[in-house]
């Protein structure tokens, strides 16, 4: 019976879009083939055996050994975090984690979920860039209309005066 709730519950985990593995004395034994997938992997067999740190940028190879620590030394689950791991490739990789202990064919090991947030990271960049150089434009903008010695206003749609010179 509980056999048929393990093999339920892997199921669930091979199929899930999310990334997961299990890692235990630094190295990976599992990967689901969404993790496969986003470390750009072939098979699973690519991935375990590996050490865990071989895909963790080197900027968070110490953030990561003390998460794993915390899950299996001392039992607790880790929190969201943004880290960087790497591709098999060497192509850097934004990632969000999240690690808990589990008992994995009979001994301790970390199980942690992985998203793939690259995209929204360069996402987030390029909006921050685009809102930097609107700001630049503003200010331009509004220098170039204090500069004007005549009263200079402009209004929205809705007759609300948007913008103004200071005379």
């Amino acid at each position: 019976m509980a056999r048929d709730g393990e093999d339920r519950y892997r199921t669930m985990i091979e199929w899930s879009p999310e990334a997961f593995n299990v890692h235990r004395g630094g190295k990976l034994i599992y990967v689901n083939p969404a993790a496969v997938k986003m470390f750009g992997a072939s098979s699973a067999q690519e991935l375990v055996g590996k050490p865990i740190l071989e895909l963790v940028h080197p900027d968070f190879h110490q953030v990561t050994l003390a998460r794993a620590r915390r899950i299996l030394e001392q039992g607790v689950a880790t929190t969201m975090s943004e880290l960087k791991y790497l591709r098999l490739d060497g192509t850097v990789i934004d990632v969000e984690v999240e690690g808990i202990h589990i008992i994995f064919e009979g001994e301790a090991a970390a199980l942690v979920a992985m998203r793939d947030i690259t995209e929204r990271k360069r996402s987030e960049a390029a909006l921050l860039e685009l809102n930097a150089r609107l700001n630049e434009k503003s200010k331009l903008l509004q220098t170039t209309l204090d500069s004007i010695s005549q009263v200079i206003f402009m209004t929205d749609a809705d007759g609300r005066v948007s913008t103004f010179n200071h005379r």
